[in-house]
């Protein structure tokens, strides 16, 4: 009976896992001007809100982009180590609802060189450079503009998976 209860514990542990990650890649910094609320969904995208008037844009930092490393294993005690470097040739950022996107970065204005499908824009900067603040300067149709700063770092996330 022991056996049994112990098997079944056993199978109960490995049916699950986990990971500790850092992700590495472009994250916005959080700003009081601005509210961000980060949508898990298949986008990944964050809404960011005007604090003044409301208003909204969504966008969309790729941002394990460069890789990650961590820990994954069994439900209670991730063991194994994994790795992944990426060389980051540009920044892709996806942006809706805007008019007219650029980034600046220490004192240079820089804009897309090409736009990607779904919106996202590319700009020839390398990611790893980023390691001061940048700006994300969004225009919107209407002529409201977002200025979102961001960098290059890491993030950490802790993850259950299958559907816990």
């Amino acid at each position: 009976m022991i056996i049994k209860i112990l098997t079944l514990l056993v199978l109960a542990i490995l049916s699950g896992c986990s990971a500790a990650t850092f992700d590495k890649g472009l994250n916005y910094e959080k700003t009081s001007k601005y509210k961000f609320e980060y949508n898990k969904g298949s986008s990944g995208s964050t809404a960011i809100t005007n604090q003044k008037n409301g208003n909204q844009i969504n966008i969309r930092f790729h941002q394990n982009s460069c890789g990650s490393y961590g820990l994954i294993g069994p439900l209670i005690f991730p063991i194994i180590p994994v790795w992944e470097n990426d060389d980051c040739k540009g920044v892709v950022i996806g942006v809706s609802q805007a008019s007219k996107v650029r980034v600046i970065y220490r004192d240079k204005i820089y804009e897309p060189s090409k736009v990607v499908r779904g919106g996202g824009y590319f700009f020839p900067i390398p990611i790893k450079s980023i390691n001061n603040t940048a700006t994300l300067v969004v225009e919107k149709k209407d002529g409201e503009k977002f200025e979102i700063p961001f960098r290059y770092q890491h993030t950490f996330s802790f993850d259950l998976w299958p559907g816990r």
